[in-house]
C-alpha cells in the first residue's frame, strides 16, 4: 500500500524573527524543518527537527539533508533574510526540486553592482553608475554631485550608503561603503531625489501576485548616511500612472531573472526625469517589523498564512483592500526590528497624512 508523504518544508534560520512563522507552519499542517548556526536558536525549539549550520552553507545543509530528504515530500522554503540566503534558498530548491529562482539570476540580484548591469542590458531602467573594486582607486574629481556611493553587497539593510553632496565628503562615503561591502565591491551612481515605493508580492508559477505597495520614508544625516524612517501605505495616484508602471517593470523583472515561485519587493525611486528607477529587488520576506505590526493593521488577511502557503505552491485568493497606517522607528544603532517604533492608523488616507504631519514625522 501505497503511503503519502507528509508534506515539508525549510526554514532558512531559527532566530526571534523566524519564531512565528515556524509556528504558523506547523499549525498548517507542515513538517518544518530549520535551520540555524546558532545550536541555541529559539526556533528549534517549535521545529519538527533542525540542522545546525550556516544558512550560508547550502553544500553542508545538503549533506545533512540528504539523511532525511526521502522522508518527506518538500514543498517550500521560508527565508526572512537577504543577502547570500537567497541563493541558499535557491540551490536548496534546485535540489528538492521546488520552484524558485535560477543560482545565477539569485546571485545576480543580491549582488547590486550585478544586477544593475544585468538591468542594463535587459531595458530594466536604473540610475547611471560606475562599479569600483575596492582596491582600485577613484578619480573622484569626474563625478557630477549630488551622488549615491553604497557597497555592492551588505549584510544589513541600508548600511554603507550615503549622499555625497560635494566633493569634500566623498573620502568619508567611500570609507563607509567600503566598511560594509562584503563583495569587495563599490557602486557610485547618480543621486535620484525620490520619493521612495516599494511593491510586495509574491509570485507563484512566473505570475505576480500583488499585496500592496509602501512609500519607503527614508531620511539623511548631518554626514549623507541613508537612515531608514519608516514605511507607509501608499497612497493611490489618481491616474494609477506610478501603480502601473510599478508592476509593469516587475513583471518584468520576474521574467528576464526567471523567478516562478518566490517572496519578491522590488524597490524604486524616481529620477530626475520623473520616471522610476530600480533600486533593488528582495526574494526574501523581509524584517523590519512589516510582517510583525504594519502588515497587520494594513491587510485584511493573515500575511504569514498567505505567504508560508504561497511558497508552498498553495495559492489562495485574498481581499487586497489596504487600512491606511504607517510605522516609524526610533533613531539608533540597534536593527530596525529591535527599536522602539510608532504605528499610526486611520480610516482614510488623507487622515493618516494628517497624523503623520500632526506628529512631525
Amino acid at each position: 500500500m501505497k503511503t503519502t508523504k507528509k508534506k515539508a518544508i525549510i526554514c532558512l534560520a531559527a532566530g526571534h524573527s523566524q519564531k512565528s512563522l515556524i509556528i504558523e507552519a506547523k499549525s498548517l499542517g507542515y513538517y518544518v524543518l530549520a535551520i540555524d548556526v546558532n545550536e541555541n536558536a529559539i526556533g528549534f525549539n517549535f521545529a519538527d527537527s533542525f540542522i545546525v549550520e550556516s544558512t550560508h552553507e547550502p553544500r553542508k545543509i545538503i549533506k545533512k539533508l540528504k539523511k532525511i530528504v526521502d522522508d518527506f515530500e518538500w514543498v517550500g522554503i521560508i527565508n526572512r533574510s537577504s543577502g547570500y540566503p537567497v541563493v541558499t534558498s535557491a540551490i536548496l530548491s534546485e535540489y528538492l526540486n521546488i520552484p524558485n529562482i535560477p543560482v545565477k539570476s539569485a546571485n545576480t540580484i543580491i549582488n547590486k553592482d550585478e544586477l544593475k548591469v544585468a538591468c542594463s542590458i535587459n531595458d530594466i531602467p536604473v540610475g547611471n553608475f560606475n562599479v569600483f573594486s575596492t582596491d582600485f582607486k577613484i578619480e573622484i574629481e569626474k563625478f557630477n554631485y549630488p551622488l549615491v556611493i553604497k557597497p555592492g553587497l551588505s549584510l544589513v539593510g541600508k548600511k554603507g550608503i550615503s549622499v555625497i553632496s560635494n566633493i569634500n565628503q566623498f573620502k568619508t562615503g567611500l570609507e563607509y561603503a567600503t566598511k560594509h561591502t562584503v563583495n569587495n565591491k563599490i557602486i557610485v551612481e547618480e543621486y535620484l531625489p525620490g520619493p521612495d515605493y516599494t511593491f510586495v508580492s509574491f509570485v507563484e508559477n512566473s505570475k505576480i501576485y500583488p499585496i500592496c505597495i509602501l512609500d519607503e520614508l527614508n531620511v539623511e544625516d548631518p554626514d549623507g548616511r541613508i537612515i531608514s524612517r519608516g514605511y507607509k501605505t501608499h497612497l493611490p495616484t489618481k491616474d494609477n500612472k506610478i501603480e502601473d508602471e510599478i508592476l509593469k517593470l516587475s513583471n518584468l523583472i520576474v521574467d528576464k531573472f526567471k523567478i516562478s515561485r518566490s517572496s519578491l519587493m522590488t524597490c524604486f525611486r524616481v529620477g530626475n526625469d520623473n520616471k522610476l528607477k530600480l533600486i533593488e529587488i528582495h526574494l526574501d520576506l523581509g524584517g523590519d517589523l512589516l510582517i510583525e505590526e504594519l502588515f497587520p493593521r494594513a491587510l485584511n488577511f493573515d500575511f504569514k498564512t498567505f505567504a508560508i502557503n504561497v511558497l508552498c505552491g498553495d495559492f489562495n485568493e485574498i481581499n487586497r483592500e489596504i487600512n491606511p497606517c504607517a510605522i516609524f522607528y526610533e533613531k539608533g544603532e540597534a536593527l530596525l526590528n529591535q527599536r522602539p517604533f510608532i504605528i499610526l492608523q486611520a480610516k482614510t488616507d488623507k487622515e493618516l497624512e494628517k497624523k503623520i504631519i500632526d506628529k512631525s514625522l
